[in-house]
């Protein structure tokens, strides 16, 4: 249960689950006028919206979706470094979103942090495990990340033998980390992070 402990303008102090110190800011800058938010977690910025939403209070639209696809050559030992999921992430450095310019593509656990199971259990999950039954899905603070799809968000860590050609991701619809399949019909999603 996220619980807003002081709220100071456009800015809160959030306890959820076993992290304190959330904060967000309605006044993130889009372009020359201010219609967003972002979200701090622990020393990262969090874009509120999906990448291909817009950057409104509903994040409205959907999100883009990215071909699972991956090369050898898109990773350096255990880190996605190149391809359309990084492309994602570089093109808001290249705007400057929100005063920015070191967006980049979570890992598995930053990402997984954001993992909210109604149903518990109220600890951050391991890989490859999943929230209680009846939870509300999508598994995360709607009321924080609207119109957040249930599908895979992709993470930068590749997956592990036999998996190798593919990265971990993390699915808002049971709340699982799991590898993804490199597949060019499956599409993953992507929330880009910044470090302050």
């Amino acid at each position: 249960m996220v619980e807003i402990q002081k709220r100071r303008g456009h800015w809160a102090v959030i306890k959820w689950h076993d992290f304190v110190g959330w904060t967000f800011d309605e006044d993130l800058v889009w372009g020359s006028y201010i219609d967003t938010k972002t979200v701090e977690i622990k020393e990262l910025i969090w874009q509120r919206c999906s990448v291909g939403q817009a950057p409104d209070e509903y994040c409205t639209g959907q999100a883009s979706g990215i071909s699972l696809e991956f090369e050898a050559s898109d990773f350096k030992g255990e880190k996605l470094i190149k391809g359309p999921f990084i492309e994602a992430c570089e093109a808001l450095n290249k705007q400057s979103f929100a005063g920015r310019k070191n967006w980049r593509l979570p890992t598995a656990l930053e990402l997984k942090t954001l993992v909210r199971c109604t149903a518990g259990p109220q600890t951050l999950l391991k890989n490859f495990k999943q929230c209680n039954k009846g939870s509300v899905y999508p598994t995360i603070d709607a009321t924080i990340f609207p119109n957040t799809s249930p599908n895979m968000y992709v993470t930068s860590d590749r997956s592990p033998a036999p998996y190798r050609d593919t990265v971990f991701s993390v699915h808002f619809e049971v709340g699982s980390t799991a590898s993804s399949y490199s597949n060019y019909a499956m599409l993953g999603l992507v929330r880009c992070v910044s470090e302050k």
